[in-house]
């Protein structure tokens, strides 16, 4: 409500009896089953009864995103890999490319150098603020560097 993004009377008619419901991300062990609901429901809508499942890589990247966008995001990347699918069982080449790139972000930690945190950070803030002269001003600002120092770590990367 506070950044505009929500309807303040919206938010009152929906408050009146508060429903606590922890996110997904939370809940990992209910993931197994919303997965078959959906992949039960997109297969007979889709007419796509033959896909019966998912392999196990897929099924874990599945296990090891945050959804953020809670059940309503994992039930549209059910729909998304139902359609693309085109074998007995859903591989991860089926997933949308956000699932897998996060999923991979959330894998177990491996120390990286400091040059290789530093390029991640570099490449994440661009990758969020984008590759303009305004967004490489705000990129620099987050990353509490000057543009000219930014300028110099994005070609020294290149090298």
């Amino acid at each position: 409500m506070s950044t505009g993004q929500f309807r303040e009377d919206l938010y009152y008619r929906l408050s009146v009896i508060p429903i606590s419901i922890p996110p997904l991300r939370h809940r990992k062990k209910d993931i197994g089953v919303l997965v078959s609901h959906f992949l039960e429901m997109y297969t007979n809508m889709l007419e796509k009864e033959y896909i019966c499942g998912f392999k196990k890589d897929a099924m874990e990247t599945m296990f090891n995103y945050d959804w953020p966008g809670n059940i309503r995001e994992l039930k549209n990347v059910i729909e998304y890999a139902v359609n693309k699918c085109k074998d007995r069982e859903i591989e991860q080449k089926d997933l949308p490319t956000k699932i897998l790139k996060n999923s991979s972000e959330n894998a177990p930690y491996v120390p990286v150098s400091l040059k290789e945190m530093e390029e991640r950070a570099i490449r994440n803030a661009l990758d969020y603020f984008g590759d303009t002269l305004e967004g490489k001003e705000k990129a620099a600002e987050y990353l509490g560097i000057s543009r000219a120092t930014l300028y110099r770590k994005l070609k020294d990367m290149s090298k």
